[in-house]
């Protein structure tokens, strides 16, 4: 699979699981840069290194005890070289989880960053390293398309599943498309990004085995009298 433009900058969730999957990528492109091949415009070491985003981290529904965090920088850097210490965060999901608003609450402010950041430095491609809840809340952030019910069935989460998204041109006014002017306007709802169209769902064309291990949201996955399932008699989950 390849990507137009090339990617330019690497994203990923600092738990385990995440940082050994974007690994294998990230030394093809070191080894590239050895090689002295180009990686795109801009500066070619961005390929080769990890950005550790807590903004990107697993969802934990809320609960009266705290979840597994990360660990810490130090031992990461150890297990996996090319991450980058250096880096700071847009955000930290709270250690005892989070209500779905508060989830896609966490992702918006995440992504803007992101995109911010990518803007400033002239990324035009980055790839995102994450986890099944964030893909599919993150499809839903980008493009402003949110569903009746939660556990609809519209952005897909596959193990090493590859979604792509392109940003939305420039109107002919020489304005942003509108979703993405609304990022900050204080309406009621689910706060979005937008203005970015899904190119690939969660694609597994590229893998041996295809589709594996596909995950979805099933109802509210909080714990009872912690956030919005705080008024339900539900059985505890534990």
């Amino acid at each position: 699979m390849t990507l137009d433009p090339p990617v330019e900058a690497v994203y990923s969730s600092p738990y385990y699981r995440c940082l050994q999957t974007i690994t294998p990528f990230v030394e093809l492109q070191q080894q590239k840069q050895a090689n002295g091949d180009v990686l795109g415009s801009g500066s070619p070491s961005a390929t080769t290194i990890i950005r550790p985003e807590h903004g990107l981290c697993e969802w934990f529904g809320s609960a009266p005890f705290e979840h597994p965090g990360p660990a810490s920088p130090s031992v990461l850097k150890s297990l996996f070289p090319a991450f980058d210490e250096s880096y700071v965060s847009a955000k930290h999901p709270p250690k005892r989880g989070e209500t779905l608003a508060q989830l896609q609450a966490r992702l918006t402010a995440t992504m803007q960053s992101i995109i911010d950041r990518c803007d400033a430095e002239d990324r035009r491609a980055v790839v995102l390293c994450t986890h099944a809840a964030v893909v599919i809340t993150l499809g839903r952030i980008l493009t402003g398309c949110f569903p009746e019910t939660i556990d609809t069935d519209d952005f897909r989460a596959f193990t090493c599943g590859v979604s792509v998204y392109r940003r939305k041109l420039i109107n002919q006014d020489g304005h942003e498309p509108q979703a993405t002017r609304n990022l900050t306007a204080k309406e009621p709802g689910p706060k979005v990004v937008g203005g970015w169209t899904c190119e690939a769902n969660s694609d597994c064309s590229f893998l041996t085995g295809g589709e594996e291990r596909g995950w979805k949201f099933v109802g509210d996955e909080e714990f009872p009298d912690t956030g919005s399932m705080s008024n339900d008699a539900s059985e505890p989950k534990l």
